[in-house]
């Protein structure tokens, strides 16, 4: 289980450290910077289910979300757009997301996301263990994400939307 971001209180690292613990038996890897750096990497020490890489390039992250079953976006804030999730999503991964106002849609539809309620480590854990149970993203699934979120689409989305304006 993948988490890639910002190690900060509203980013929900606490709740993902706390999640962590209540899954002993479920490998989590960590990559960020921020200022609970330092407590991410102590409890690194004690929890044997945890790696800790740090910063990371981007490269370095799409590689670790190659390598993950899923990923995680353990937020108890709004989030306006998550680049992770979609780039989750685009690998064709599952995520779990927060149960906010802002990110419920990435749970909807054809978007693989599991959701969880923020602030809440035992249901981030109990979303965690669901989104792992859940059978992988078929190769017909992972093509209907990217023709969803590819360049291509987005520039023709664009387009539509200033010729629209337009007239």
């Amino acid at each position: 289980v993948l988490y890639a971001g910002r190690l900060s209180h509203e980013k929900g690292i606490h709740e993902l450290m706390a999640a962590i613990k209540l899954l002993p038996n479920i490998n989590f890897v960590i990559a960020g910077d921020g200022p609970e750096r330092s407590s991410v990497a102590k409890q690194t020490h004690e929890l044997k289910n945890l790696t800790f890489v740090g910063h990371v390039s981007h490269d370095a992250v799409l590689d670790l979300i190659h390598q993950s079953r899923i990923a995680v976006l353990p937020s108890i804030c709004n989030e306006i757009l998550s680049i992770f999730v979609l780039e989750v999503f685009y690998l064709g991964k599952r995520c779990v997301v927060p149960a906010l106002d802002s990110t419920s849609w990435l749970a909807s539809g054809d978007f693989p996301g599991h959701l969880a309620k923020s602030g809440s480590p035992t249901d981030l854990a109990r979303a965690i263990q669901e989104a792992l149970d859940a059978p992988p993203i078929s190769s017909a699934q992972r093509q209907n994400l990217q023709n969803k979120l590819g360049l291509e689409r987005f520039c023709s989305d664009l387009q539509s939307l200033v010729q629209g304006l337009s007239v």
